[in-house]
């Protein structure tokens, strides 16, 4: 009788978000993709599957086109297959339906072109699984979609029973799913060859006929934390590439080719979820926190591998919730999205791939990797999203709620300046140059993270074990960086009115030590607006609470747009019977800034500064632009820098985020009234 063999299908998933660092693009090809590819290819009989986004596709052309041409070589031997996803990596859920059918035409257009052939595999970007999103994939020809185990087990399936794929359907279109294991992706290339082909043997036992399934991050082979050494100067590829091919249980085999071979396992319907590890990033921070304490404590009485299944954190649509940046950039997707599929004019090419730019996902959320909290890579979406709209609007004013938050914004735009204003606190959202593509409001709130926890502070830098996978560093900062982990109560957007206690001064404001004495910063105001001129009118009537006391308190701002200019006014009509000083904040992203006020220059992003006069020059060398701000009153000017705290895959980064900046008067007067002229 034959030796049933277990079938490895190995798949490597290798991106880059658009928008990242050409260094990171490099160093990613040199440490990981190529030396990967090129020892791989030495052994022909050892199959598998890859997957490569756009922008590296796009890299590889402009910087290495040998690589484009190893692959070739090693596609016509039949040793490995090529995947697809949306061609710039975006969640597929998250995008218009008409933008999902874009990506992925721009995917399978490209592997045509290119080698020739039609792929029949997507790599489902995050494993973010929505059924309506299956609809499309079968339409345009694909036949199979990678998501992971956990799906699975969600649906009620054991895991003995999950070494195979299975068929799903939506609305009648059935296409195959394949489930990634875990322990695999925990096990490679993290554990030496001989306990992974352990673990295979135990599939091969249980399953003699089924399918060991990995399709994992290409970066862990190289890019990861000490994997370089361990991987390719230890060894550790060839070695697995050798006991894999000697080996008398496994056999490989690309995804395509063994569900050619292969009848599915059986139907499954699969609910809306991503990996186990989401659902942990993309819940509120303290509920993550009670979530992770939750999970320890099923693991400390060995409960937690026999019920993963029933465990389940949030959905990947949380983050459009968790952080309000990210819904902003969100529904300015969307927005933009409308524009461009119902423009017909003569750049509607040039305008679409911006947009398709601008739905890479990276930015969009949060996790082990800096996502959202990477400046450059919010940066990139705003860039790509402003241009297709520039492209294809000249000038707007829109009165909705644009959010989706249940409050009006009111955005406008000409050709040199667009503007964004919400009701739901009287701030600017938006400041942006859409032709140079700058989103000035690109800023970031300074939150607590459920992995903010477990921080330990240390003197001096500790390193992990190079096997680890970044799942299970630890987290480390020094003490100057544990300063910086500094909560804010409210959204660091532009136009913020605060009433301060007299002495209140700027690093009490930094550090978020200061006493709010109005309810103007985060409540919702009323807001009018006037097309004609184009304007925008606040009002709330509010109050000032002393100690002890209560003063009724009205707060009117207006906000005109300009050719080049945003003129701003605040007033305040009551008397209170206090000594007290109005804020007026703004929040803007900057990367190399200078500030100038007067004859002093306070050059450098780290800057904290207090200072008197009428007018403020922001100058930013990575830009290349002036912003200037002339005041009607001579009063206090306050700048400090706001840093962030993120995890990354290797460690804890301390990020700048941009600068506040606040105008600060004593309103000891019967009537105030300042205007503000801001100038890019």
């Amino acid at each position: 009788m034959q030796n049933k063999k277990v079938k490895l299908l190995l798949g490597l998933h290798s991106h880059q978000p658009v928008g990242n660092f050409d260094f990171v693009f490099e160093d990613a090809y040199k440490k990981s993709y190529f030396p990967f590819m090129n020892i791989a290819k030495d052994y022909p009989d050892f199959k598998f599957t890859v997957h490569f986004t756009g922008a590296l596709w796009e890299f590889f052309e402009e910087r290495h086109p040998e690589f484009i041409d190893m692959i070739g070589e090693m596609l016509s031997k039949d040793q490995i297959e090529i995947v697809i996803s949306g061609f710039y990596e975006p969640v597929l859920a998250s995008i218009p339906e008409v933008d999902r059918r874009h990506q992925i035409k721009k995917s399978i257009s490209y592997i045509k072109k290119k080698y020739g052939i039609r792929p029949h595999g997507l790599w489902l970007t995050e494993r973010v699984f929505e059924s309506d999103v299956l609809k499309t994939l079968v339409d345009l020809g694909l036949s199979y979609v990678v998501v992971d185990d956990y799906h699975f087990l969600q649906s009620g399936i054991l895991q003995k029973n999950l070494f195979g794929y299975y068929l799903t359907e939506h609305e009648g279109k059935k296409i195959g799913v394949f489930p990634i294991n875990q322990t695999l992706r925990y096990l490679v290339p993290f554990k030496k060859p001989s306990e992974i082909m352990a673990y295979l043997k135990e599939i091969k036992d249980n399953m003699p006929q089924g399918a060991a399934c990995i399709f994992d991050d290409g970066e862990k082979f190289g890019i990861w934390p000490g994997t370089f050494e361990w991987v390719y100067e230890k060894g550790w590829l060839r070695e697995f590439i050798e006991t894999v091919l000697k080996s008398d249980f496994v056999e490989t085999d690309t995804y395509s080719g063994y569900m050619k071979k292969t009848k599915p396992l059986g139907r499954v319907y699969l609910p809306s979820s991503s990996y186990f590890e989401m659902g942990e990033w993309s819940l509120p921070a303290d509920v993550g926190v009670r979530f992770m304490e939750f999970v320890d404590h099923l693991k400390k009485q060995n409960l937690f591998e026999a019920n993963r299944m029933f465990v389940k954190g949030g959905i990947w649509k949380n983050f459009l919730v968790k952080y309000s940046e990210a819904n902003a950039m969100h529904k300015k997707m969307i927005f933009v999205s409308k524009l461009v599929n119902a423009y017909k004019g003569s750049r509607k090419k040039e305008a679409l791939s911006h947009l398709l730019k601008g739905q890479a996902n990276d930015a969009y959320w949060h996790g082990v990797f800096g996502g959202l909290y990477l400046p450059h890579l919010r940066r990139a979406i705003y860039e790509h999203l402003l241009k297709a709209e520039s492209i294809v609007a000249k000038d707007l004013f829109v009165k909705d709620d644009l959010n989706a938050d249940g409050y009006e914004e009111v955005y406008m735009k000409n050709k040199n300046i667009s503007l964004g204003i919400t009701s739901k606190d009287g701030s600017i959202y938006e400041l942006s140059l859409p032709k140079r593509g700058i989103n000035f409001q690109d800023t970031l709130t300074r939150r607590f993270e459920h992995y903010h926890k477990d921080v330990e502070v240390i003197k001096e830098h500790k390193e992990d074990a190079h096997t680890k996978s970044i799942h299970e560093i630890k987290r480390y900062v020094k003490e100057e960086v544990k300063k910086e982990m500094v909560y804010d109560w409210y959204e660091r957007r532009s136009f913020i009115v605060h009433i301060l206690p007299p002495g209140t001064h700027v690093d009490m404001m930094r550090y978020m030590n200061f006493k709010e004495l109005g309810d103007f910063v985060n409540m919702p105001y009323n807001i009018r607006a006037d097309k004609a001129k184009p304007a925008v009118y606040l009002h709330r009537k509010g109050g000032i609470y002393p100690e002890g006391g209560h003063y009724p308190f009205e707060v009117g701002k207006r906000v005109i747009l300009d050719k080049d200019a945003v003129y701003m006014s605040l007033n305040t009509n009551k008397n209170v019977p206090i000594s007290a000083l109005v804020g007026i904040e703004f929040n803007l992203h900057f990367v190399k800034p200078t500030f100038i006020v007067g004859n002093n220059t306070y050059k450098g992003n780290e800057k904290m500064f207090e200072d008197t006069g009428d007018n403020l020059v922001i100058e930013d060398e990575f830009f290349n632009v002036k912003m200037k701000f002339c005041t009607s009153w001579k009063g206090s000017i306050w700048v400090y820098p706001v840093y962030t705290l993120s995890q990354s895959e290797s460690g804890m980064d301390m990020v700048y985020q941009g600068s506040s900046i606040l105008f600060v008067y004593p309103i000891s007067i019967k009537s105030f009234n300042i205007n503000i002229l801001m100038e890019v």
